[in-house]
């Protein structure tokens, strides 16, 4: 990932900030795991932390390296219920700068401006590493995995939840679809699940589960849809009024729902140990 894609992506959180507080939640700004297509919103996301701590087996007294941290939302609820430590990393001074203010209180988190592919840890320094919504940043992909394995102590967990490819574009105006949504989101291109999995193979971890939960999170990919749907019309009013970077935002809720519709998107969890 160049510094052009680092600034996009600072950009892009910095200016829709305002946004996800409006329309989706203050605390997490990750998409919810549903166990029943009706599930409040507000209890998807919290939800959503919960299946991924119990996957790494987040415990007391654990270090876990936030990687993508955000307004630290994930970071305060592993140190509150879990008991875990807690370091979170974002590129986005303003994110780091909101997640230390919220988190006074709590003891066991902390909040550094850093790129998760360079962190100012030594080596076999983490238990877990954490990455929400986060690892589809980084390019090259494996940039990431080779950071979250150097800090990551032997028999050391990672632990992912994010957005994939699904199937091949099946012609151009597909791979345009998926092509703008990606771009919309500051995201380089998406892996498959398949070439996630690849490279964890590759780099030699001991142990890889994947679990693909789309089903699980197409309830809020449906409710950011007829978010989009509503304010869209007002987003092509707007040039001149707001940046380009918030208009693209709306209008990525409604491609984001066609990709998954089209079985072109994916979300899926994963989790690999280091090797020894």
């Amino acid at each position: 990932m160049g510094t052009e894609t680092l600034e996009d992506v600072a950009r892009y959180y910095r200016e829709t900030a305002w946004q996800y507080r409006l329309v989706w939640d203050t605390e997490h700004l990750h998409y919810g795991y549903s166990d029943h297509p009706h599930a409040p919103h507000r209890q998807a996301l919290v939800r959503l932390l919960e299946v991924m701590a119990d996957a790494a087996h987040v415990s007391p007294g654990l270090i876990v390296v936030d990687a993508g941290c955000g307004v630290g939302g994930a970071a305060r609820w592993l140190a509150t219920n879990r008991g875990a430590r807690v370091l979170g990393y974002s590129i986005v001074p303003e994110q780091v700068e909101e997640a230390g203010r919220r988190s006074r209180e709590i003891g066991d988190v902390r909040f550094y401006v850093a790129d998760y592919r360079d962190l100012p840890l030594p080596d076999e320094s983490a238990d877990i590493v954490w990455a929400l919504e986060s690892s589809c940043y980084s390019r090259p992909k494996t940039d990431f995995l080779d950071e979250a394995f150097r800090v990551l102590r032997p028999h050391g967990r990672l632990i992912v939840a994010d957005f994939y490819r699904g199937r091949q574009p099946g012609d151009a105006s597909e791979e345009a679809l998926v092509r703008a949504w990606e771009e919309s989101w500051s995201m380089p291109q998406l892996q498959t699940q398949d070439e996630l999995l690849d490279d964890l193979t590759r780099w030699g971890a001991t142990y890889v589960w994947n679990r693909d939960i789309t089903p699980n999170v197409l309830p809020s990919a449906r409710r950011l849809y007829r978010l989009g749907r509503v304010f869209s019309p007002l987003a092509r009013m707007a040039p001149g009024i707001v940046s380009r970077v918030p208009i693209r935002n709306i209008e990525s809720a409604v491609l984001q729902w066609r990709a998954f519709e089209a079985g072109l998107a994916s979300y899926a969890m994963t989790l690999a140990t280091r090797p020894v």
